[in-house]
């Protein structure tokens, strides 16, 4: 196979886990370790603030491990969820066009790299296969309009 010519229309969910997919740029027990740690050392800091109240650097401290370990928990579902209303208002049909030497059509744009830069990444879940070509292209493929052979296609050009 050459080439995948897709058109097709995206759902509010797809993109949303698509978006979710790429925004999670560590594995899940690296996030689960780093929040276990930030949680512990903010609770340590905030019994040593209520040790010594004089002390407010252990509570500048606290807060930021805080807002740190939010940072973590919801950056991805926050970056998914406007990813998601932004091509849910859309409600276009999108057009693809992947060749086998590894680059990608769009409307458009022609010729884009599967390997363009540091932020590319290929992310594939139950529901969709999430291409990040580049930092300023996101290209998500709903898994159910695709035949095992392109499915196998996709997964090819990634290897």
């Amino acid at each position: 196979m050459k080439k995948v010519d897709l058109t097709y229309q995206l759902t509010y969910e797809e993109a949303y886990e698509a978006f979710k997919v790429l925004a999670t740029r560590r594995s899940r027990s690296y996030r689960i370790a780093v929040s276990v740690i930030l949680a512990a050392a903010s609770a340590v800091l905030l019994v040593l603030y209520a040790m010594d109240g004089t002390r407010l650097h252990y509570m500048f401290l606290a807060v930021l491990s805080i807002v740190m370990l939010f940072y973590i928990i919801y950056q991805p579902v926050l970056t998914a969820r406007r990813g998601a209303a932004r091509v849910a208002r859309a409600a276009g049909t999108y057009h693809v066009v992947l060749h086998g030497n590894g680059l990608i059509d769009l409307p458009g744009e022609q010729g884009i790299s599967i390997r363009g830069d540091k932020f590319a990444r290929l992310a594939e879940t139950d529901t969709v296969f999430a291409l990040r070509p580049d930092a300023s292209h996101t290209i998500c493929i709903p898994r159910r309009i695709l035949s095992s052979r392109e499915t196998e296609f996709i997964r090819d050009l990634y290897k």
